[in-house]
């Protein structure tokens, strides 16, 4: 596994943790530059390349959250990849279900 997946499997993690203690899930985007430096930008609404290419990062992952689905996508000059978990929220209600079943 490249340095690049792993951080988007760390930032996966993390989002998941921070959602199985009970914090909301705020879109977050993450710019690694050539350095190693982190530097976060909330809500951007810029495409993910674009926003990288522009800010001269090395690599760039943004963390979303819609319907207990938690996602990681991540890019630099030549990959891209998309990640996706469910939050712990989530999976407990699947498995204690969300009403009554009608069979």
């Amino acid at each position: 596994m490249t340095g690049f997946s792993q951080r988007a499997v760390q930032l996966l993690e993390a989002a998941e943790a921070a959602s199985a203690s009970g914090l909301p899930c705020s879109e977050t985007t993450v710019l690694i530059d050539h350095n190693g430096s982190l530097h976060f930008a909330m809500d951007s609404d810029w495409p993910l390349d674009s926003l990288r290419a522009h800010r001269g990062a090395q690599a760039a992952y943004r963390i979303t959250s819609f319907h207990g689905q938690i996602r990681v996508e991540g890019c630099d000059s030549s990959h891209t990849l998309r990640l996706e978990g469910t939050s712990p929220m989530a999976v407990a209600r699947a498995l204690l279900g969300a009403g009554p079943q009608h069979y």
